[in-house]
Formats: structure tokens, sequence, C-alpha cells
């Protein structure tokens, strides 16, 4: 996705590798007996754009071997997930 946005000539701000481990990780330590569905939110409103949420799924599987969408999907309710793909889709699409 950022390499089609790039060449459609977008300007984007990339997510350092960093920074997407550190968001993998807290996503990936968010389910348990009380789950931190803050963790999520938090996530996905400090990414500036798709380019971003994308670097991060990407990081997601490789760090942990899963899809990030179903990794959230399997442990948030469903009006949790309404929330989630509220976020997401406000996210800029460049």
């Amino acid at each position: 996705y950022k390499d089609d946005v790039i060449a459609a000539g977008k300007r984007v701000e990339l997510l350092d590798i960093k920074p997407a481990k550190a968001y993998a990780l807290k996503i990936k330590n968010a389910p348990g007996w009380d789950d931190d569905e803050d963790a999520v939110y938090d996530t996905l409103k400090a990414l500036k754009s798709w380019v971003q949420l994308s670097q991060l799924a990407g990081q997601f599987y490789r760090d942990y071997k899963k899809d990030l969408y179903n990794f959230i999907r399997a442990f948030m309710s469903d009006s949790e997930m309404k929330k989630v793909n509220r976020l997401k889709d406000g996210l800029p699409k460049y």
C-alpha cells in the first residue's frame, strides 16, 4: 500500500520501525483476563494514515505471524469493533 501511495505522488509520513514494533507489542499484549481495548484505540488514534496502519499490520505479522485485524477481532466485542472500524476508517487514505 505504501509503495502505491508514493508512486501516485502523495507525500506520506512513514512509521519508523521502533514505534511500529512498540505499537505491535502493545496490541499483542492487549488481550487477557481484563482486555485492554484502550491499547488498540490509542494505537489507532496515534496513526496518521492508512499507510502507517498498513506498516503496523505488516510489522505485527512479521513479529507474531498473525493478521492484525483478525487478532483484534478475536478478543473484542462487536461494539468495540465498531469503534475500531470508525477509527480505522477515519484515517486519511493516502
